[in-house]
């Protein structure tokens, strides 16, 4: 019953900002928790010329971010078949808006998937028990073979106008990303990516590891931008901004 009022809400809310209205609301793979998302982001980054948004899902990000940054163009990046085939839905009327069926990492290939039952779930990594133990509805996967690129090759199809920011959300692989994006890097003014506090997936690089990693690729932590709370209201992961220095 909480969790439905907190939910009316905010929708209310996004009713009533002036970048929302009822026709986000009612339009195809909205996502509250987007919109929100962009909202704070549009504290800290004030334009945007082009995103690239690593683990699309079935486009509630990219969606937010058309409204919040409406000039930049945006290119989507989701491997699982069946989000894609979403992805390709809600996005077909927005110009702006170029979408890829592939993961990214630090290879170029093939790479062994783990579908979850909760798409937003998926991952190159396995999930790990103690995400089970915390959402329960992410214990049914399956593997699939997806197709794999490193953004440092990828980079060369798409046009890339700045101010940039590369969005990660790939369940754990964010170290493999940005392994095959070295290069790509150096055209990077913000970094967006969920770190987690504890091992949701197998041998995951957590917070520590992950802010010393983007440190050496010149970034400064800007803000943490949002929460996900496990079962005993503990913080597992984090979304954080960085931006370069």
């Amino acid at each position: 019953m909480i969790n439905k009022v907190k939910k009316i809400i905010q929708l209310l809310e996004i009713i009533k900002h002036p970048k929302g209205g009822i026709k986000y609301i009612f339009s195809k793979g909205i996502s509250i928790s987007s919109f929100n998302l962009n909202s704070i982001l549009s504290n800290y980054i004030h334009e945007l010329k082009t995103i690239i948004d690593v683990g699309a899902n079935i486009g509630q990000y990219a969606l937010a971010s058309s409204i919040f940054y409406p000039i930049s163009n945006i290119y989507c990046f989701e491997p699982l078949p069946e989000a894609y085939q979403k992805l390709r839905n809600n996005t077909k009327h927005y110009k702006n808006i170029k979408i890829y069926n592939i993961a990214l990492g630090d290879r170029k290939g093939s790479l062994n998937f783990y579908q979850n039952e909760h798409s937003h779930s998926s991952s190159a990594l396995k999930i790990s028990e103690e995400q089970i133990k915390n959402f329960p509805e992410t214990r049914n996967i399956k593997t699939i073979n997806v197709t794999v690129e490193r953004l440092d090759e990828f980079s060369n199809s798409i046009i890339i106008e700045r101010p940039v920011l590369l969005k990660l959300d790939v369940q754990g692989y964010e170290k493999k990303v940005l392994d095959g994006a070295k290069d790509f890097l150096k055209n990077i003014d913000y970094l967006l990516f969920e770190t987690s506090f504890v091992e949701m997936y197998n041998e995951e690089p957590l917070f520590d590891e992950m802010h010393t990693i983007v440190k050496n690729y010149g970034f400064k932590l800007l803000a943490p931008v949002g929460f996900l709370k496990g079962n005993g209201s503990q913080i597992m992961q984090m979304d954080v901004l960085y931006e370069k220095k």
